[in-house]
């Protein structure tokens, strides 16, 4: 983070206050300085993340620690009403900040100058081509079109740079923008078609839900401040602007503004002008209330809708159609159904949809729409409504306006403590990919007879000895049951609740799909059979409505399942684990348990054919040698190797023609892995039991190999098959 003491310039706050986003200043800061050529960025946000304010740090950033680079920040705005007068503003803007940068002059971007005057305030070396921009500010204009003059215009600070002999780094911010101008599409089709072909680099800065067709060589997406980072920032905001806040209105100013800092900033100015402590829920949601009403809060989304309906009459009715529709439960609606509602014209309504969907009120998609997930927005429908149809006074609809907020804050703080407690099932299951795992990790009957009341490191010393294995399945997609089904919602947080589809082995075929429902459940002791049936019953009522006609349950309680419970999820066919279960098994997919034995491990690439699957042996005795294994394992693991490659030999129709093996020794085992490319066993025609010839061989082949080692699997990988033998050995003395 930046500790320079300059002012900011166009920027909105010191850079020591800017929270959260030194990654991307950062990289966007080392394009700008460093030797790359050319190129465009696209930078998008969602409304009020803080895209544009990245972006003028950037600026100030580049005027202040640097000399080489001419920096250019031009914000479209809606108040140019036309692309004509947002391209001469562009223009006059670019002359002006290159003259303020070769001067090193900042106070001059402020003070406004006219054009006249620029032009005597250029330095000597820079006269002739600022003269020939600042002729173009005061006479050039629509000679032949609009068009033309506008392309021209955008591509003044690329020509001046080759003029001046000095790099530009153009950053226009705020393109979505564009839809609130006369021709407004004009400008951003000549700012990306140049952007496109211009030897400068160039950031073009949107809302994420703006289209336009990006011939950017990168794209950047600022995703909203997590968290701990929002978290941060509102406890700054507050210092700074001397809020008394304790950390549970903390918490919950945070969570009510989720990301956006505009919003946040917006709240804390208002308690500071109104001298406001926030120490309490009842605190932040009385000036919540009053700022919705009557302040800043109301404020934004009243100059959201009048951008989209500029009249008093058609925004009213605006706010009533919107406001029922979440008073429906907030169902999708048909435009259509909305246009004749309000009485436009399609070219109006159009405009208006666009300016909804950029500013996150509206989800639009395929024809129709839904008001946008956002409290906020909710509560100032709300808000509107009641004071259009006079419902009660401004007192009465503020007193139902800070009551239902009060309500809503514990449920919402503890809805945000109970997500940061979760396990995390999605990333969870992604996780599965047809690893062997202790079945003590998920069987939590194994784990209470076996492992339960151990330490951690007991935990895990045991679970390297275990026996008893199971195969995960390949988890292809996991995602909260939410996403499937919306009205399942209710009852749990959506990644408490996970449907994973993937398949029980490699070969990717119907037979091996496999659907698994997991879900996080609370019970203080173990879950009993009344609550696990219960959640049973929900998970089939979710599988039957998506289709899912075979499926497997796992649910995860803090202290596990009752036995009459792991009955029920047996009959199942499904598992009931413990949170600490869950904890270790994530533990083991990530690395394993620490307290296995150290392996040693080496490779081997044989090609096929000529009885190259001598050499393997050979390398396989140095390898025995050097453990000292004993005679007969040795044998038993050279046959079975040797059979192993010529299972991979034939049939496979490899296209490398090579076979790898992997030797993994510890002092407990050693397990081989053969692998090749080609053909997949479960691709090849099954071993019939009156075959001949060599398919009835290589049946008798894989047999074999089964009688002389411990463990074998048959795997069938992406391109290939993998056989995976282990053999537990004893040093011969």
């Amino acid at each position: 983070m930046s500790t320079r003491t300059a002012k900011p310039l166009l920027a909105r706050k010191h850079p020591d206050k800017f929270v959260g986003r030194d990654a991307e200043l950062d990289r966007l800061y080392l394009r700008a300085v460093s030797d790359m050529g050319s190129g465009s960025i696209h930078l998008s946000g969602r409304a009020g993340t803080g895209t544009s304010e990245l972006l003028r740090q950037l600026y100030d950033r580049l005027f202040f620690e640097q000399r080489f680079v001419v920096p250019f920040y031009y914000s479209l705005n809606s108040r140019d009403a036309t692309a004509y007068t947002a391209t001469a503003n562009y223009l006059y803007q670019f002359v002006l900040q290159a003259i303020a940068f070769r001067r090193q002059e900042p106070g001059l971007i402020a003070s406004a100058p006219d054009i006249c005057e620029l032009e005597t305030l250029s330095p000597i070396n820079d006269v002739d081509w600022i003269s020939r921009l600042c002729k173009a500010c005061k006479n050039e204009g629509p000679l032949n079109d609009e068009r033309s003059f506008i392309r021209s215009s955008l591509s003044a600070p690329f020509r001046a740079s080759f003029a001046g002999g000095f790099r530009a780094f153009v950053i226009v911010d705020d393109l979505h923008q564009s839809v609130n101008l006369e021709n407004g599409r004009v400008f951003v089709d000549e700012m990306v078609n140049i952007a496109g072909r211009s030897g400068t680099q160039i950031v073009l800065g949107s809302r994420s839900r703006y289209s336009m067709k990006s011939i950017a060589e990168q794209r950047i997406d600022v995703e909203r401040l997590d968290r701990k980072s929002f978290v941060d920032l509102a406890a700054t905001a507050a210092a700074d602007r001397g809020v008394d806040m304790n950390e549970q209105s903390r918490d919950l100013v945070a969570l009510k503004f989720a990301g956006r800092p505009r919003l946040l900033e917006s709240f804390l100015e208002a308690a500071t002008s109104k001298r406001v402590a926030l120490q309490s829920y009842r605190e932040v949601e009385r000036l919540y209330s009053k700022e919705l009403l009557e302040g800043g809060l109301g404020t934004y989304f009243d100059d959201n809708f009048a951008r989209a309906a500029s009249e008093p009459i058609l925004r009213q009715k605006l706010y009533e159609a919107l406001y029922h529709t979440i008073g429906n439960g907030n169902e999708r609606f048909r435009l259509e159904t909305l246009r004749e509602r309000l009485g436009v014209r399609p070219d109006i309504f159009g405009r208006m949809i666009d300016i909804l969907s950029v500013d996150e009120v509206l989800d639009v998609n395929t024809g129709a729409a839904q008001v946008s997930d956002d409290e906020i927005l909710r509560d100032f429908l709300i808000a509107r409504h009641r004071a259009s149809t006079n419902i009660g006074s401004l007192a009465v609809t503020a007193a139902q306006t800070v009551t239902n907020a009060l309500k809503r804050a514990p449920k919402l703080v503890a809805s945000d403590y109970r997500r940061g407690a979760a396990l995390g099932m999605t990333e969870l299951l992604l996780d599965f990919d047809m690893q062997r795992v202790p079945r003590s990790l998920l069987d939590y009957r194994l784990f209470r007879e076996n492992l339960k009341g151990l330490s951690a490191s007991e935990a895990r010393s045991q679970i390297a000895k275990e026996g008893e294995q199971m195969t995960l399945p390949l988890v292809a997609h996991a995602a909260p049951i939410v996403d499937h089904l919306p009205e399942f919602g209710e009852p749990t947080e959506p990644d408490r609740a996970v449907i994973a589809v993937g398949f029980a082995d490699r070969s990717y075929s119907d037979e091996s799909e496999i659907v698994w429902f997991a879900a996080e459940i609370d019970s203080k002791l173990e879950a009993d059979y009344s609550l696990t049936r219960e959640w049973v019953d929900r998970l089939d009522t979710v599988a039957d409505k998506l289709g899912y006609s075979e499926h497997k349950i796992w649910l995860i309680a803090p202290e596990g399942f009752s036995d009459g419970a792991l009955d029920l999820l047996a009959e199942q066919g499904g598992f009931g684990s413990s949170r600490k279960q869950a904890q270790l098994l994530r533990e083991f997919l990530h690395g394993g348990s620490p307290a296995k034995s150290e392996a040693y491990e080496y490779e081997i690439v044989i090609p096929i054919g000529e009885e190259t699957e001598l050499i393997a042996v050979h390398a396989f005795e140095e390898i025995a040698r050097k453990y000292a294994f004993p005679p007969k394992a040795v044998n038993q693991i050279k046959t079975a190797l040797v059979e192993a490659c010529i299972n991979a030999a034939e049939h496979s129709l490899s296209p490398d023609g090579k076979i790898k093996q992997r030797f993994s020794v510890d002092e407990e085992k050693v397990v081989i892995i053969v692998s090749n490319r080609g053909m997949r066993l479960t691709d090849r025609m099954p071993i019939r039991p009156e075959a001949e010839g060599d398919d009835k061989r290589r049946g008798w082949g894989l047999g074999l190999i089964r009688s002389l080692m411990d463990e074998v699997r048959i795997e069938s990988v992406d391109d290939g098959t993998q056989i995976t033998m282990v053999k537990l050995i004893k040093p011969s003395a």
